[in-house]
């Protein structure tokens, strides 16, 4: 095959970490020439052969072995041979014989690299010995890997020469990309015995063939146990057949699997692993076995199963707490009517006087005390229903300005007693709003008597309902109270959160006006939040969706 055949008889050579040499073809004249002459042939398999044999000589042990045949090959009194920066045509590994310095010869190789092809320069205003100069690149696939050099020669350079020192070339090319595949090789096999993860060969059938010492940290069972054993020795029964099915099924296909197992140590202490597994092919795409990257997942989990068991712990109180105060809350309604009930026939002697003018006035705390009583309990009853999802929306076109008015007038006799002043607005289109009547009544009549009942005397509440940009329906109900704090805000929209406040109320409360408020409003895709700051009032927002909103879009 042209130059190459000169050197057929020399296997060595065309066995370079699997490559073979190709030269460029040259004419049949200077084949014929390369291949008669004996000397340049032994120089060239001398120097093939020392390659080969120097499997961990450093870049710069290499370009000497090349540096020494190329001033053989071509009698240059100086040479030069240099490797170049991956992806780049600058050298970073230069070695000269005869010289101190690159000096006017940098031009010559950077062209020569960059052009991909060889060189033949003379130039008598360059100072020697690189008048008299070839350039021949190192050539990795077309990309180049360095770069070989002679200058000084006491004859001109011919086709031939160039031909010799290109198959140089390419012996150095080949060496330097043995030398890159053996440390790559290298590297990665310090890699795989280091890696925290656990790594593992088979072959086709699943016997192992190699594992690394994180395997056998993780399992328990040394190299030499494990080599040749079927993986399934690290079965606990605890994974499911399905499992093992779906992976084989996925290998044979050709495909990478990825799962949990959970495995036995030797010790038969029971771990987890997640796995990925896939086929290794031969450069024919035959599956020669199987690799698997495991990594131990014990710790998370079991921090996942007690987070799932505290959660399902912690839904099983909820759900029971709920029950618990629906069932309660059933129970005391019916006494409680009775007691309301009697406590109103004797204020009002249906059945004649009572006597005592005290015995009305305590019939009278008895139906206030029980009404309030009543009014918690059923607070209690539908926040109870809303948590265990059972509380379900009665939806109808609800008039929102309707409801506003309804709310302020239902508690301005409380206001005007403490001297509040109570007032609403609307600011664009009437608006009516898809929801439950009853619930949208509550919300306003929890949120508004709240902001009354913290309401100093002399001082405001005001409603205000309005648009957004978005379209959503907005509520605001401002006073001009004590004001909370970053932490009384949470505590506020807590069940049964109770705050002192600069101006206490005239009454208890429940706790639960604002949450329930809250979880209705919520109940209805919408939003509950507050602002506020202390002595500057508080500020309860409203927010409805869109969706909900049953009027010509507004904006």
């Amino acid at each position: 095959m042209g130059v190459v055949s000169g050197l057929d008889a020399f296997p060595d050579r065309l066995n370079l970490c699997g490559d073979t040499v190709v030269s460029c073809r040259e004419s049949r004249a200077v084949e014929r020439e390369l291949a008669s002459d004996g000397a340049n042939q032994a120089e060239l398999l001398s120097c093939a052969r020392t390659l080969l044999a120097a499997d961990t000589a450093s870049p710069d042990e290499i370009a000497m072995v090349v540096l020494e045949s190329a001033r053989r090959l071509a009698a240059g009194s100086v040479a030069v041979v240099g490797q170049c920066a991956p992806g780049t045509v600058t050298l970073v590994a230069p070695v000269l014989t005869g010289t101190t310095g690159l000096g006017p010869l940098s031009p010559q190789i950077a062209r020569s690299l960059a052009e991909r092809r060889s060189l033949v320069i003379n130039d008598p205003n360059i100072p020697p010995p690189f008048d008299h100069l070839m350039v021949v690149p190192a050539l990795e696939d077309g990309i180049p890997a360095g770069i070989v050099c002679v200058a000084g020669a006491h004859r001109d350079f011919t086709n031939r020469d160039e031909a010799t020192i290109r198959l140089l070339a390419e012996l150095y090319a080949l060496a330097l990309r043995r030398r890159t595949r053996e440390a790559d090789r290298a590297a990665l096999a310090l890699a795989v015995e280091q890696a925290p993860a656990s790594i593992v060969l088979t072959d086709p059938t699943g016997a192992l063939r190699y594992v690394n010492p994180a395997f056998s940290q993780a399992t328990g069972y040394s190299r030499e146990e494990a080599l040749g054993q079927n993986p399934r020795v690290l079965k606990s029964g605890y994974t499911s057949p399905a499992e093992y099915q779906r992976l084989w099924s996925t290998l044979t296909a050709g495909q990478v699997w990825r799962g949990d197992f959970h495995n036995k140590r030797k010790n038969n202490e029971l771990f987890w692993e997640a796995a990925t597994i896939g086929p290794i092919r031969d450069r024919h795409g035959t599956v020669t076995g199987y690799v698997a990257i495991k990594d131990d997942i014990t710790r998370r989990k079991t921090l996942e199963i007690d987070l799932l068991t505290a959660k399902e712990a912690a839904e099983d109180a909820s759900q029971a707490k709920s029950t618990f105060l629906a069932h309660v809350s059933h129970e005391l309604r019916t006494p409680l009517n009775a007691i309301i009930g009697f406590a109103e026939i004797m204020d009002r002697q249906l059945f004649g006087p009572v006597g005592d003018s005290h015995y009305r006035d305590y019939a009278r705390y008895i139906g206030d005390s029980g009404r309030h009583l009543l009014a918690l309990i059923n607070d209690i009853l539908d926040l109870s229903k809303v948590e265990a999802g059972r509380m379900d929306i009665v939806e109808e076109a609800v008039d929102m300005i309707a409801a506003m008015e309804s709310a302020c007038t239902l508690l301005r006799t409380r206001a005007e007693v403490g001297r509040v002043l109570l007032s609403a607005n609307w600011a664009g289109p009437t608006a009516r709003l898809r929801a439950d009547a009853r619930m949208i009544r509550q919300i306003l009549l929890n949120i508004i008597s709240n902001a009354v009942k913290f309401t100093p005397p002399e001082g405001r509440v005001t409603i205000t309902g309005r648009f957004d940009t978005a379209g959503s329906l907005i509520i605001e109900v401002a006073d001009t109270g004590p004001g909370m704090t970053e932490t009384d805000l949470s505590v506020a929209l807590a069940p049964f959160g109770q705050l002192r406040t600069v101006a206490p109320p005239t009454e208890n409360g429940s706790g639960l006006g604002l949450p329930l408020a809250k979880s209705l409003t919520e109940l209805h895709g919408g939003s509950l939040t507050l602002a506020s700051q202390p002595l500057a009032g508080t500020t309860v927002t409203l927010r409805f969706p869109p969706g909900r909103v049953l009027v010509d879009n507004p904006r």
